[in-house]
């Protein structure tokens, strides 16, 4: 079952939480053998360190504090492979996330970058999209009419130096292909 499609919130809880003790039981196997961090790679609703909502990174976080280094990631144009409804048909799909950073990146002519908000002046007028709360696409495993007819149903609307530490911008992505099995 995907967070998206009737997953309780109690379930949705218990998974994250059961995320976060698995990453801090890596983490404490990583130390022992010399290492001071790991890197843990999930989707922005998991990692983002906003707490409150028992997401694994504001669980994370709550525990870890600036230990936690969140880096999200958004597009401003994606096609992606996703399954259509239940059974199991995947479709390309293309979505737009409406993110004026992630705009700005592909005006600038980068295909993928990093922003480093700590990096940012506070008299920048960059600072001003990610000091307040801007779009961002928010799309997950799963594929339905909805999501097609009302493109705020996979936006979500944050503040992403609440949410992250840094942000990867993609401008154009492309689908994973999935080779059938013979």
């Amino acid at each position: 079952m995907n967070s998206g499609e009737g997953a309780s919130a109690e379930y949705i809880s218990l998974r994250d939480s059961f995320m976060k003790e698995n990453t801090l039981c890596i983490l404490e196997q990583e130390e022992k053998l010399g290492r001071e961090c790991i890197f843990v790679s999930g989707h922005n609703g998991h990692i983002e360190k906003v707490a409150g909502y028992g997401n694994m990174g504001g669980l994370l976080y709550e525990e870890l504090e600036d230990d936690y280094y969140v880096i999200g990631t958004d597009f401003y144009k994606t096609t992606c492979n996703l399954p259509r409804g239940r059974n199991g048909i995947r479709t390309n799909q293309t979505f737009y996330s409406y993110d004026p950073l992630a705009k700005a990146a592909k005006r600038a002519g980068f295909n993928i970058c990093w922003l480093d908000f700590s990096k940012i002046p506070e008299d920048s007028s960059l600072k001003q999209y990610t000091a307040d709360y801007i779009y961002n696409g928010s799309l997950g495993e799963g594929y339905n009419l909805i999501i097609r007819t009302i493109p705020m149903s996979y936006r979500v609307f944050e503040n992403p130096e609440m949410a992250y530490d840094s942000m990867l911008y993609v401008s154009e992505g492309t689908p994973t292909r999935i080779k059938q099995a013979k």
